[in-house]
């Protein structure tokens, strides 16, 4: 019987596709530790391992990031104000600009 293989969750997938692309055998690494050791070894980066028993999800994050560069997900553009109660309005912002002189919406 063998054990399952590990699922890279879908924020590793650059790091998966890293390994893949050096010839490891993504679909045969059975947990996050032996994924961080694969990761390092091919990248000669020394690496924080956590304790036996800890995630090394964490670690793995910061690794994609030195080999990958950073992966930026998109954000959803609004044109209004993420909640109600964030938003200030122009009444209050006219009377702090006018108590501490501000100019020009800067305050």
């Amino acid at each position: 019987m063998t054990s399952p293989a590990y699922a890279f969750p879908e924020t590793l997938s650059p790091l998966r596709s890293w390994l893949d692309r050096h010839h490891v055998d993504v679909d045969a690494i059975k947990s996050d530790r032996q994924a961080l050791h694969f990761a390092a070894k091919l990248s000669r980066r020394r690496v924080h391992w956590p304790r036996r028993g800890k995630s090394c999800f964490p670690e793995l994050k910061r690794l994609q990031g030195a080999l990958c560069g950073r992966v930026r997900h998109k954000t959803p553009e609004t044109a209004e104000p993420a909640s109600p109660v964030r938003s200030v309005p122009d009444s209050v912002w006219q009377d702090v600009a006018a108590r501490y002189g501000a100019t020009g919406g800067q305050i």
